[in-house]
């Protein structure tokens, strides 16, 4: 079945990665090593900002699956 991915992770530099944090967080090289099965549509995009005081963190992700 083929099927589409289309979202974004959480980088390992985002200010809510802390000790005890419920949520996960990636570095690009995980996040390569999940869609090592898909092709991927566009690269994996890595995007840094600060907002509100937050510094935001992540990775968006295109990318197929064909079986």
């Amino acid at each position: 079945m083929d099927g589409y991915f289309v979202g974004d992770f959480f980088g390992v530099e985002h200010d809510w990665n802390i000790v005890n944090s419920e949520k996960s967080f990636f570095l690009k090289e995980e996040i390569e090593e999940l869609f090592k099965n898909f092709e991927v549509l566009d690269d994996i995009k890595n995007y840094r900002k600060k907002e509100k005081g937050i510094q935001w963190h992540r990775y968006e992700v295109i990318a197929r699956k064909n079986e």
